[in-house]
């Protein structure tokens, strides 16, 4: 299980649980996150080599699901690797046009270099995952938030990555793995076009969960566990 932007394995707490009747569940925390160290150069393929690296330390069948950003690295993993039976991916934030993460990341950036890390957060959720009040809340009143928080200098970096990547469908014609897209019934329209043009470019399923955003993880836990389980085992 590969987090998003702004996030750590806990992020999965609330779904592991329910995954682990059916499976032996790994929460991953990426590098810069959770009790993962950094390094001083950053990339997002690099990124995706520790994703195909752990799924080469792992029993196999190995599934995979990505979630926003973690959805991007998890792609560019299934390129590096054949270990994955199946790989879900939710809501990736893919930068095709009229997608998501247009805009430029300075209003994070700043909020950063002025060191309010919750408010860069905050707006990384407000302006770019286009969260609702209600699911901000949420996250506040979590005992995650504050390494979350804690997390926020990492964010400013992702945007820019996911804003400098391409994606080259022709890329991923060796890929054999088969995918599907998670996509929240009430995610904005940006996001629904982010997923459903990659979902159509690579000749993907799209499930829709409904009453949803970003974070169903959260706000549905066992709407998502529900559909996972019967992805990943059809």
């Amino acid at each position: 299980m590969v987090h998003g932007a702004g996030s750590f394995r806990k992020a999965w707490a609330r779904v592991t649980p329910l995954l682990q009747f059916q499976f032996h569940t790994y929460a991953m925390d990426r590098r810069g996150h959770g009790d993962s160290t950094d390094a001083p150069a950053y990339s997002l393929e690099r990124e995706a080599d520790d994703v195909a690296q752990v799924a080469a330390q792992l029993p196999e069948p190995v599934f995979v699901l990505g979630h926003s950003y973690g959805g991007i690295v998890t792609l560019e993993a299934l390129k590096r690797s054949n270990r994955f039976k199946r790989a879900a991916l939710y809501e990736p934030p893919m930068p095709v046009s009229g997608g998501m993460v247009s805009q430029s990341p300075k209003a994070v950036c700043d909020a950063l270099e002025t060191g309010d890390n919750e408010a860069a957060l905050v707006t990384f959720f407000t302006d770019y995952a286009k969260l609702s009040p209600a699911v901000i809340a949420k996250f506040r009143s979590d005992p995650t938030w504050p390494q979350r928080v804690k997390l926020a200098p990492t964010i400013c970096r992702e945007i820019t990555a996911v804003r400098q990547y391409h994606f080259d469908p022709a890329s991923f014609e060796q890929v054999k793995t088969p995918m599907m897209f998670f996509l929240g019934s009430n995610s904005p329209k940006t996001m629904e076009t982010s997923v459903r043009t990659v979902a159509e470019v690579l000749h993907r399923p799209v499930t829709v969960l409904p009453g949803q955003q970003h974070d169903a993880m959260y706000t549905a836990p066992d709407l998502l566990a529900r559909e996972l389980t019967s992805y990943l085992l059809a």
